[in-house]
């Protein structure tokens, strides 16, 4: 049950090989991928459910949060997200647990920030009595739980200058250009410096980068950058 992504994961090679690293290690059961909203914590945690597929005997569960306004409701949520049957009189955490117990699978709770804390006792449970369970868990905020591994994910990396303008070791520079080339638009030689501009106005934020992007269909690089400054006067 794996999100299908529609744009490549750019810029967070080394966050996604310190995250897998987290994930690999059999000590560590409980990470937490934290950061602002639109920092692109999402992303990476679908992009590590996909390369995760065949690391767990019982596979990857991708578990979207947001959905639902009350922890009391993410027994059913991680229920549907199993594709568990329900039986009829039982409890959903009952079941639940059961199911997973002598399970090794991987379970990703993403947006999980708005069930905190109400939430935290159901992953407690589900690590004390499932020993072969992992959880990775995406949040504005860490979980504050014992022997969670928080990754702080920041903004992509950008230039400081023209002459320092170089794709394959810039996420924010690269990241826009593709989703200029989406919009229909190669990015020229002569567009590199209103685009750095640009990428460190946005301070590297990937949700900006890509709303950024999109303008260009109605206006110039230039004036991209030109519309930012107003909107933050």
């Amino acid at each position: 049950n794996i999100p299908i992504m529609l744009t490549p994961l750019i810029g967070r090679g080394e966050e996604f090989s310190e995250v897998k690293a987290l994930l690999d290690d059999p000590q560590i059961r409980l990470v937490s991928i934290t950061g602002p909203g639109g920092i692109g914590k999402t992303h990476l945690a679908i992009s590590l459910a996909t390369s995760m597929t065949g690391a767990f005997r019982d596979g990857v569960c991708f578990i979207p949060c947001e959905p639902y306004p009350s922890a009391d409701l993410l027994p059913e949520a991680i229920n549907l997200a199993l594709n568990l049957p329900y039986t009829a009189g039982a409890d959903r955490l009952t079941q639940l647990l059961n199911f997973l117990r002598g399970k090794e699978i991987c379970l990703i709770f993403d947006n999980l920030e708005h069930l905190l804390p109400h939430c935290l006792p159901l992953l407690v449970e589900t690590l004390e009595k499932s020993p072969s369970v992992k959880i990775l868990a995406t949040s504005i905020e860490r979980l504050a739980l014992p022997g969670e591994y928080t990754y702080r994910l920041s903004g992509l990396a950008f230039p400081q200058g023209a002459e320092d303008a170089r794709f394959d070791q810039h996420g924010a520079l690269a990241l826009f250009a593709d989703q200029l080339s989406q919009a229909g638009y190669r990015l020229k030689t002569a567009d590199l410096p209103a685009a750095i501009r640009i990428c460190q106005r946005l301070d590297g934020m990937p949700l900006a980068l890509l709303l950024a992007a999109g303008w260009v269909r109605v206006l110039s690089i230039a004036e991209i950058e030109q519309a930012l400054d107003q909107g933050q006067e």
